[in-house]
């Protein structure tokens, strides 16, 4: 297993996100819908309107901590969990629901799913890190807080926490 130091940390890499295509090898798109006949849905989120793309990553691995997304080995995006699987796995960031995309939904998973199939479509290399932090909660978010003064992730859109 491959490791990178990044910030005095150091992150297994989890491994590439590879992500659905059809058999001719393009990249499968999509957006959810509603499975009504409505038209535009007036109540989406900013990044609700997609397209998306369908992944899984982290298949198994029922840990706490910090993961890292880097494209082409920039980071660009940090996050927390409590559990690397529900968010990486095929509820969280590699499946996009209907239910997602609303006002009230998931921005976060739209945006970083969106920005994952743009950097596919491209060709770039896109690669999850991870790094388990039983300590808790706030042992997480300081660390992230850090790793995010340090590397500056472009996908990540709150610099203070």
């Amino acid at each position: 297993m491959s490791q990178i130091y990044l910030a005095d940390e150091t992150f297994a890499c989890i491994g590439p996100i590879v992500v659905e295509r059809d058999s001719e090898g393009k990249i499968i798109e999509y957006v959810p819908s509603s499975g009504t006949r409505k038209g535009i849905d007036h109540d989406l989120n900013p990044y609700g309107y997609g397209p998306f793309c369908r992944f899984r990553q982290a298949k198994g691995i029922n840990k706490p901590g910090v993961y890292i997304l880097t494209v082409n080995n920039v980071p660009v995006y940090i996050g927390t969990c409590a559990n690397l699987d529900g968010i990486w796995g095929a509820g969280g960031y590699g499946k996009i629901s209907y239910a997602k995309t609303q006002r009230n939904g998931q921005n976060t998973m739209c945006r970083i799913n969106n920005q994952i199939l743009i950097k596919a479509k491209a060709g770039e290399d896109i690669d999850l890190w991870f790094k388990e932090v039983r300590a808790g909660q706030d042992a997480r978010l300081r660390l992230r807080k850090k790793l995010k003064e340090e590397l500056h992730p472009s996908w990540n859109l709150t610099k203070n926490c």
